[in-house]
């Protein structure tokens, strides 16, 4: 039996990713987070719930790695989007101190996705289609030099 954890299970995608994993025809069992008590989720009869700590706090990743180890849970899912960045850092550390794995990508990739003009860059750089995008900064110089 797989054992996963699924963070923001209050959210549509924390909705989505437990009823994916509900509708598989392989054995799992679901953990679930969220830091809201009222979210729906929490109380589904096949879900074992958790309110957790923001991913703001300090606890935070404490908080599933305690977790992660208590039920020798393999897989974390991470949902939200205000955590993903966090859990991408903190990957490594998740990873060493439990015998899961993150299913969320390296750092850099993380951030590349997070940044509009990071991800213009990349694909401009890598031959991808892309919209042509300026900082602003840049867009007040070329303002500047057009008067």
């Amino acid at each position: 039996m797989i054992k996963v954890l699924v963070t923001g299970a209050g959210g549509d995608v924390g909705q989505g990713a437990i009823r994916s994993l509900l509708s598989l025809e392989i054995p799992v069992k679901i953990f679930a987070t969220c830091v809201n008590k009222y979210s729906s989720w929490l109380y589904h009869p096949e879900v074992i719930s958790y309110i957790a700590p923001l991913s703001s706090s300090k606890e935070y990743i404490p908080f599933l790695i305690k977790i992660l180890n208590k039920f020798e849970i393999n897989l974390l899912i991470t949902t939200v989007d205000s955590e993903i960045s966090l859990i991408s850092k903190n990957k490594k550390l998740i990873e060493d101190s439990t015998k899961a794995i993150v299913f969320v990508d390296n750092y850099r990739s993380v951030s590349i996705c997070n940044d509009k003009y990071l991800t213009y860059k990349f694909l401009k750089e890598n031959n991808f289609a892309y919209l042509k995008t300026n900082l602003f900064s840049e867009f007040k110089l070329l303002k500047k030099k057009s008067d």
